[in-house]
């Protein structure tokens, strides 16, 4: 199960998303770096363009459970942007998107 904290300041998220490996898949668009402060840190974007307050925590909601689930391997930090597709997704779904990243992830 993995602990995390929040990325909170915007130079953390650009950063994430610009040194980070890129992964789309599901309506989910996954960042991930490596990081130098032990334990993972995670940030998620969901624009109120596409959702109201409603809908954009029961994503943010899913994605962190999601994250609960699966094993930390490393330190890293993580930037989840969820797109419209990815709204609605349920949290199997989102754990399997997760699994799929190339890099720091495995199964429990």
């Amino acid at each position: 199960m993995i602990e995390f904290t929040s990325l909170r300041k915007a130079e953390q998220f650009e950063r994430v998303k610009n040194e980070g490996q890129r992964f789309l898949d599901e309506g989910l668009e996954v960042f991930i770096k490596e990081s130098d402060t032990p334990g993972t840190r995670l940030g998620i974007q969901v624009s109120s363009k596409i959702a109201n307050a409603a809908q954009r925590n029961k994503a943010k909601r899913r994605i962190k459970e999601a994250i609960r689930l699966l094993e930390e391997k490393k330190s890293i930090d993580m930037v989840v942007v969820v797109r419209k597709t990815g709204l609605e997704k349920d949290l199997s779904t989102i754990v399997k998107t997760l699994k799929k990243h190339p890099s720091l992830f495995i199964d429990k």
